[in-house]
């Protein structure tokens, strides 16, 4: 459950981090006016998705992954308490009985890793989309630096 919580985490943390990079990299181009990264997230993926040309189905995978990754992060960030109320005549075994109420959180099943897995699938899809209707060259969107080396003289 805790690994699929961090993947959960990391998958909502770096798809915000595209959108900032990108937003950055389309204000640079000219495509967008102005950025702020400070934004709300909702802003800022529908700023970004339509200077790309990219429809915002969040009732769509690969969207729908990143939205449920997005609230998965906000629950366990701005955790309440959930309280139920249990108001039912069982009859059973006491083995039966001792199972008693589903005491599951709403959120666990975002952790499970066939969810955790294709939102990450999804995650690296929209990335390649968004590379691709920028414009931008992969190796533009990874961190490098140039530098070199000029001989003078020998000194002894």
């Amino acid at each position: 459950m805790f690994d699929g919580m961090a993947c959960g985490m990391m998958v909502a943390f770096a798809f915000e981090a595209n959108l900032n990079f990108m937003g950055l990299e389309l204000m640079k181009s000219g495509k967008l006016t102005e950025w702020n990264e400070w934004q709300s997230y909702t802003k800022k993926l529908n700023k970004v998705f339509e200077a790309l040309g990219i429809p915002v189905e969040l009732q769509k995978r690969p969207l729908k992954s990143m939205q449920k990754m997005k609230d998965l992060r906000n629950t366990l960030a701005h955790g309440k308490p959930v309280i139920e109320e249990y108001d039912k005549i069982e009859v059973g075994t006491n083995e039966e009985l001792d199972r008693g109420a589903e005491l599951i959180a709403g959120w666990e099943k975002d952790c499970t890793s066939d969810v955790v897995f294709e939102a990450l699938s999804d995650l690296d899809d929209l990335w390649k989309l968004m590379i691709e209707k920028s414009g931008l060259e992969l190796w533009d969107t990874i961190s490098h630096g140039e530098g070199a080396i000029t001989f003078i003289e020998n000194v002894e």
